[in-house]
Order: C-alpha cells, then sequence, then structure tokens
C-alpha cells in the first residue's frame, strides 16, 4: 500500500514514467473518443434514430472508456491520473457551453445540467475504482 502512498513510486524522483503513461493513457482515450463521436453525432442528426437509443450508445462508448484507459496503462497512477485529467479538463469546458443555445440539442439531457454531472462523477468515479482495485488490491 505504500505505493498507493507515493504517485512516483519505482518511477524514479521526477515520476516520468508516470506522466509518460498518463499521456498514452489520454492519446488512446482521444484516440477512442473522437471517432465514436465523429460516428454518433451524424447519427443523431442525419438518421430518425430515437434519443433514448443515442443516449445508450452514448452510455456505451462513456462506460468502455474505463476499460482502454486500463489496456493503455502500464501503472494503476497513470489510469487514475488520467482519469482525473479527463475529469479536470472536460468540467469547465463542458460548464463553459452547457448554456449556450445548441447545447442541450447537442446531447438527449434529462435535465439541465445532467451531460457536466454525469462525465465529472464517471471519471472520477473510475479514478476512485482504478486507483482501489488497482492500486490498493492489485488487480486492474
Amino acid at each position: 500500500m505504500s505505493g498507493l502512498l507515493n504517485i512516483t513510486a519505482g518511477y524514479g524522483a521526477g515520476g516520468g514514467a508516470v506522466l509518460g503513461g498518463v499521456l498514452r493513457c489520454l492519446a488512446a482515450l482521444l484516440a477512442y473518443i473522437i471517432p465514436a463521436l465523429i460516428i454518433l453525432l451524424p447519427l443523431r442528426f442525419f438518421t430518425k434514430l430515437p434519443p433514448f437509443i443515442f443516449r445508450k450508445l452514448l452510455h456505451i462508448v462513456a462506460f468502455s472508456c474505463v476499460t482502454l484507459t486500463i489496456l493503455a496503462a502500464e501503472s494503476w497512477q497513470s489510469a487514475s491520473l488520467s482519469a482525473l485529467t479527463v475529469a479536470a479538463v472536460a468540467y469547465p469546458l463542458l460548464k463553459a457551453f452547457e448554456n449556450r443555445p445548441w447545447f442541450p440539442g447537442l446531447f438527449v439531457e434529462k435535465e439541465p445540467g445532467e451531460i457536466v454531472k454525469s462525465m465529472l462523477m464517471l471519471f472520477l468515479t473510475f479514478a476512485v475504482l482504478i486507483a482501489v482495485c488497482w492500486g490498493v488490491f492489485g488487480r486492474p
């Protein structure tokens, strides 16, 4: 459990391997999420796909991100920090756009602010689960 407290454990004083791992995880996430959105958003606007189906497809993409993060990571620190980074970057971006008139139509929201809150909770939960399951219990 000492590795849980020392984020640079086994990586030297600079923790460069963790940073490289975080960048690798983020690159893998972007390589997954961007094409998924490029496919899903036109489906939303150019087909008669019911909103609840589109919403479920977004859920599949969002929840499968944790698997990709774990597969791309060499350590639990990299995986957990990449999830925290996504939350830290996505929250202010989504918050800045949520009051724009086009934003509610882009995604299917049951209530205003749901996308922002859900994305924040999702990636924070991923970070905690990765840290506990892989960091404490040793099982990715």
